[in-house]
């Protein structure tokens, strides 16, 4: 095998491979990154038996052929090559690295024992590249609560009419809407959480993602790359959990900075497994955060943009500041609108909005609030 391809073409290659190469693996198969050299092209594969990427780029073959090597060496490499360089790849008895001034040889591989990379199923549809990204940016750190087993890492994708993202510990529940171009009927697919992370990373920079689907396996496609992830059998259905604005009478708005500079101010010495007191009045917000532990006190303060004229005189829930801070996060933009049922026990729910405190974007938040015992 014998081939060029430019710096940033196999950079990004090795970037999207490497990821899925076991830290601890099984075998070598697991630990390796397979390089097909063929008609102008170059292909790296790396697979865990779980999870299967693939990356193709342009090339300039003189020798077709393919060859294994180590993933970490190979994304070591990758690292340290100069920019904008075309690089060599020359394998025989090892694979040579040449770029520039520099070289590097990494030890072979069986190649033969490498499988075939799984075929990626009917094609469901199409989505835009930055707006899936953006929805999982924000649904997929709601899975970083591993206390909830059978829920807890998995993320649910339904396609019907649009293509909807869903996570949720139990404790959070975060749903994101993008407009989606069908290819086939709507499917209904659960998916780990670390898979998907690693398709929200071979993404980036992608105009288009086709997402497909076969017999225990989902796949995403973009121009050049190509990732296979394991279905996960049905979990407790997040739409029990969802929660309509319009059966919940408190709604106030907030700037989403202020909030999160309030948040941050009001916890600054607060345990971090303490709780953080929300006190809402027909005027403002109040992040109080008192520490048994510390033996502190702290409070901050915002004034509300909108509130609901028919709202309680006070209303007072009690939430984990860091849950609370990532749904913040989440919500982005510059305003938020919260929604509030009379019972401060029970979720509530967060959405974007607008100037005016309309909602304008397809993405909510439901949040569980720590129970209050009544003395």
């Amino acid at each position: 095998m014998k081939a060029a391809i430019h710096q940033s073409e196999l950079a990004a290659a090795v970037a999207v491979t490497s990821r899925v190469c076991s830290t601890r693996p099984a075998n070598l198969v697991e630990s390796a990154v397979l390089l097909v050299a063929g008609e102008s092209r170059l292909t790296l594969t790396a697979t865990d038996y779980k999870v299967t990427a693939e990356s193709a780029s342009s090339a300039d073959v003189m020798e077709t052929g393919r060859a294994a090597v180590s993933g970490s060496l190979l994304a070591a490499v990758a690292k340290v090559l100069p920019k904008g360089q075309s690089v060599e790849l020359v394998a025989n008895g090892s694979l040579e690295v040449r770029a520039g001034a520099g070289s590097w040889r990494l030890p072979l591989l069986d190649a033969d024992i490498y499988p075939a990379s799984p075929k990626p199923g009917r094609l469901l549809g199409t989505v835009d590249a930055a707006a899936f990204g953006h929805a999982l940016s924000r649904t997929l750190p709601l899975l970083s609560n591993p206390t909830v087993p059978g829920v807890q890492g998995a993320a649910q994708l339904l396609t019907d009419g649009g293509l909807t993202v869903a996570c949720t510990d139990t404790y959070r529940l975060g749903i994101a809407e993008v407009d989606w171009t069908p290819a086939d009927g709507p499917a209904e697919l659960t998916i780990p959480g670390a898979a998907l992370k690693l398709v929200a990373d071979a993404i980036k920079g992608a105009t288009e993602v086709e997402l497909y689907a076969s017999d225990g396996a989902a796949a995403f496609g973009t121009s050049g790359s190509l990732i296979t992830v394991p279905l996960l059998a049905k979990y407790v259905p997040w739409q029990k959990l969802d929660l309509d604005p319009e059966g919940l009478p408190l709604r106030i708005v907030v700037d989403v900075k202020q909030a999160a500079d309030a948040l941050a101010r009001a916890t600054a010495v607060l345990d971090p497994k303490e709780a953080v007191r929300l006190t809402i009045t027909s005027q403002t917000l109040t992040f109080a955060a008192p520490s048994a532990k510390r033996d502190t006190d702290a409070a901050q303060s915002i004034d509300l943009l909108d509130w609901d004229d028919e709202s309680p005189r006070e209303f007072v829930t009690v939430v984990n500041p860091a849950f609370f801070r990532e749904a913040l996060t989440a919500i982005g933009g510059t305003r938020a609108s919260l929604f509030f049922p009379p019972d401060p026990n029970r979720p509530f729910l967060l959405r974007p909005a607008g100037e005016q405190g309309e909602i304008h974007d397809h993405y909510r938040h439901i949040f569980m609030p720590i129970r209050q015992v009544s003395r």
